[in-house]
């Protein structure tokens, strides 16, 4: 969890300074290449996969945590929270939600 949390902070400040969804595939080719001419030959296929799995575990949450922060998706959630925080209580929200669930 607290990976996780970081990890949301982390795309959040690469949002502020600009890093968008759309830059990802550039990012990755650079990070690539840069290995590719580092390593020489000893940058293996076996190698290129590894790399090209590690950063497909970075770069899809990444991706969808840029787009987030693009939507401004966490203020949404929040300004919706307290808007319902003014119009219910949470004993009656709770009871609006497993009378939901009874439903489904």
């Amino acid at each position: 969890e607290m990976q996780h949390e970081r990890f949301m902070i982390a795309a959040k400040q690469l949002h502020e300074w600009g890093l968008r969804d759309r830059d990802l595939d550039v990012l990755g080719l650079a990070i690539s290449t840069t290995l590719k001419k580092v390593l020489g030959d000893k940058y293996t296929s076996q190698r290129e996969k590894s790399w090209g799995w590690f950063w497909k575990t970075i770069r899809d949450p990444l991706g969808r945590m840029l787009l987030d922060s693009e939507r401004d998706s966490a203020k949404i959630v929040r300004d919706s929270w307290e808007i319902i925080q003014k119009l219910t209580t949470t004993q009656h929200l709770a009871e609006l939600f497993f009378a939901e669930l009874n439903i489904i």
